[in-house]
C-alpha cells in the first residue's frame, strides 16, 4: 500500500490536515473528507457570495453554493500589473483607483491561495493512484481544481450497492463483546445511521432502537435493563433516553460485578482460613465438618463449579443437579479449576434454581 503523504499549511484552517483515506475511498470517508474540506474553505473570510461562506465556493458547485447562499460567487480577476487611471483623474480618483487596484490585488490572491491550498490537502489525503486518471502528463494535478477533484472521489468511489446497504444493516444487528466500552457501540450506531442516510435509506430512531435491543438480549447480562425499558411508555421510548438508560445499566452492571469480585475474594480468603483451620483440627484429632460448605459470619456457603458460591450448602460440585456442559464434579473453592468465580444471585423473574440455592 502506497503511503499518503501529510500536508500542513500555513492557512489559519481548523483542519490543518485532512483525516487520510487509507486504502480505496468508500462513500464515509469521502463524505468525512469532504466535511473537513468544506469546514477549512468556509472558514477563510470573502466578502464574495454573500459574504457569510469563505471561499466555500471553491469546493462547490455554482448551483450547490447558490442554493446554500442565495448569491452567486463570482471569481476575483487579477487587476492587471498596475492600477489604470483615466485621462485628466484627480488626486481623490486616483487614490481611489490605486485602493481598488490593492485589493483587487489582495482578492485574487487571496482566492488563488486557498484554492491552492484546499486542492493540496485533498491530494494529500488521497493515495495518489485513486487520482490516477486526472494526472496530466506535464502537470500532474496542479490544473485539477479541489471541486473536480472532489467530485472524482464521489462519482467514482462513493457507490453504494444493495449488498453494501444490507450489509450495514447486519452491522447494526452484530453481538457486541460486553467487555467492551459501551460508547463503541453507540459509535458504531451512529456510523451505521449515517451510511443509511447517505444511501437513502436512512434507519429510523424506531428501528435503531429495536435491534439494539435484539443485541442486548443476545448479551443475556442486560435482562432486566430490557425489561424496564419495554415497559416504558412510548412517550419516554427516544434514542436519546434510550442511551441514557442503558449507559446508567452498564454502570450498574459494572459496579455489581466489582463488588461481587471483591466479595467473592473476602469469601476465598475465608475458605482458606477454614480449610487451616480444619488441618489443625485433624491433625489434632477433631470430627471432620458436617459438609464442604465455608463459613463467612452468619453464613455458611458452599462451592459449586456451575453455579459458583451458594447459600445452600447441600449444593456443591458434586451434587449440582443442573450442570453446565464440562461440569467438573470435584471442584472446590480451594480448586474451582477454571469453574465459576462468582456468587451466585438468582435473578428477581426466575423461578427458584436447582438444590433452592
Amino acid at each position: 500500500m502506497a503511503a499518503i503523504a501529510t500536508s500542513s499549511t500555513s492557512m489559519p484552517f481548523p483542519h490543518p490536515v485532512l483525516t487520510p483515506i487509507v486504502g480505496e475511498p468508500t462513500v464515509l470517508t469521502i463524505r468525512k473528507l469532504r466535511r473537513e474540506i468544506f469546514a477549512n474553505a468556509a472558514s477563510v473570510h470573502s466578502p464574495r457570495g454573500g459574504g457569510s461562506n469563505g471561499h466555500l465556493a471553491l469546493v462547490m458547485t455554482p448551483v450547490a453554493y447558490l442554493a446554500r447562499a442565495t448569491v452567486a460567487y463570482v471569481d476575483p480577476v487579477h487587476p492587471g500589473a498596475a492600477p489604470v487611471h483615466v485621462v485628466g483623474a484627480t488626486a481623490p480618483q486616483i487614490t481611489e483607483a490605486n485602493r481598488r487596484f490593492t485589493q483587487d490585488q489582495a482578492d485574487h490572491r487571496l482566492h488563488t491561495t486557498v484554492s491552492q491550498e484546499l486542492r493540496k490537502q485533498i491530494i494529500a489525503a488521497v493515495e495518489s493512484k485513486y487520482f490516477a486518471v486526472l494526472n496530466d502528463g506535464d502537470f500532474g494535478l496542479s490544473a485539477v481544481a479541489a471541486v473536480a477533484l472532489l467530485h472524482h472521489l464521489n462519482d467514482t468511489y462513493a457507490v453504494i450497492t444493495p449488498d453494501d446497504i444490507e450489509r450495514n444493516r447486519q452491522q447494526l444487528s452484530a453481538i457486541i463483546n460486553i467487555a467492551d466500552p459501551l460508547e463503541d457501540l453507540w459509535l458504531r450506531i451512529t456510523t451505521c445511521q449515517e451510511y443509511a442516510t447517505v444511501a437513502g435509506e436512512p434507519f429510523t430512531d424506531s428501528t435503531i432502537m429495536r435491534l439494539t435491543l435484539e443485541v442486548f438480549d443476545r448479551t443475556g447480562v442486560y435482562d432486566h435493563a430490557c425489561l424496564a425499558w419495554r415497559e416504558k411508555t412510548e412517550d419516554d421510548q427516544t434514542l436519546p433516553l434510550f442511551k441514557t438508560h442503558f449507559i446508567a445499566a452498564n454502570r450498574e452492571r459494572q459496579r455489581r460485578l466489582t463488588a461481587q469480585a471483591a466479595g467473592f475474594h473476602g469469601i476465598a480468603a475465608a475458605a482458606a482460613a477454614n480449610a487451616a483451620n480444619n488441618r489443625q483440627r485433624d491433625a489434632a484429632g477433631g470430627a471432620p465438618p458436617a459438609n464442604n460448605g465455608v463459613q463467612v459470619g452468619d453464613v455458611r456457603m458452599s462451592y459449586c463449579w456451575t453455579h459458583g458460591l451458594v447459600t445452600n450448602c447441600d449444593h456443591n460440585s458434586g451434587t449440582c443437579t443442573n450442570p453446565r456442559q464440562g461440569h467438573v464434579a470435584n471442584a472446590t473453592i480451594l480448586n474451582m479449576q477454571n469453574g465459576n468465580n462468582r456468587i451466585y444471585v438468582p435473578r428477581p423473574r426466575d423461578a427458584a434454581p436447582p438444590n433452592g440455592n
